[in-house]
């Protein structure tokens, strides 16, 4: 079920203050998402900022940002689908090779 960013956000984002170091979390609208339901905003500082939200929006795009952001794990939210709950390591990145085992994403569960 498609998450309420009202709702779920904070949840999501103490997931992520949880993780070790700073985090980039990606998320990818559905075409038909509803814009008042905004997942991606931040504080003044995003260089101080331990998790930044970005929107994914091509991976030319996100590859940029990825690159803006070094030190930081990645992850995709794709809040308009089915199993929105999971916050996955961005594929490509190097926690993402890392996770190739039988590990769940982190989400609903946790």
């Amino acid at each position: 079920m498609p998450l309420e960013a009202s709702v779920e956000r904070p949840r999501i984002e103490n997931i992520l203050h949880h993780e070790p170091g700073r985090q980039l979390c990606l998320v990818r609208y559905a075409p038909d998402h509803v814009p008042v339901d905004e997942w991606v905003f931040n504080k003044a500082d995003l260089a101080d900022a331990p998790i930044v939200w970005a929107r994914s929006l091509t991976p030319e795009t996100d590859q940029k940002l990825i690159e803006a952001f070094p030190n930081h794990r990645v992850w995709l939210l794709q809040p308009d689908r089915d199993d929105a709950g999971q916050l996955i390591p961005y594929p490509g990145t190097q926690q993402e090779m890392a996770r190739v085992t039988q590990a769940p994403p982190i989400g609903r569960g946790r």
